[in-house]
């Protein structure tokens, strides 16, 4: 489920079937059924279809990763870099909209559109 269709499911349902459906997703790294906290990052399926030339040519990925887990791989791929891929440490004002008092990611909205609330 996507970060849109969450959010269409959350605002027709209440917060215990958002949770049984948030648990229908599994964390590949952990093993750790999800959370709506989990969820509101927002699209955490990574469907990668690997080309040549790596070794991994022709594979599908498919990863969900939980927040935590997120963290984990985002923080060691960070130490990697001999540059840093971090262009922006606070978007927040560009993408964030408050929807029924929580915080979804607008992947639709410019930078130069500015906060909404």
């Amino acid at each position: 489920m996507n970060d849109k269709e969450w959010i269409d499911f959350c605002k027709t349902h209440g917060k215990e079937e958002c949770e049984r459906e948030a648990a229908k997703t599994v964390c590949t790294m952990c093993g750790k059924p999800f959370s709506s906290w989990d969820m509101s990052l927002g699209d955490n399926r990574y469907d990668i279809f690997v080309g040549y030339p790596s070794r991994h040519d022709l594979e599908r990925i498919q990863i969900n990763l939980c927040v935590d887990c997120f963290d984990k791989v985002l923080d060691t791929i960070i130490s990697m870099c001999k540059t840093s891929p971090v262009i922006d440490d606070d978007w927040c004002d560009h993408c964030l909209e408050n929807i029924d008092g929580r915080f979804y990611i607008n992947r639709n909205r410019k930078p130069d559109e500015g906060p909404r609330n």
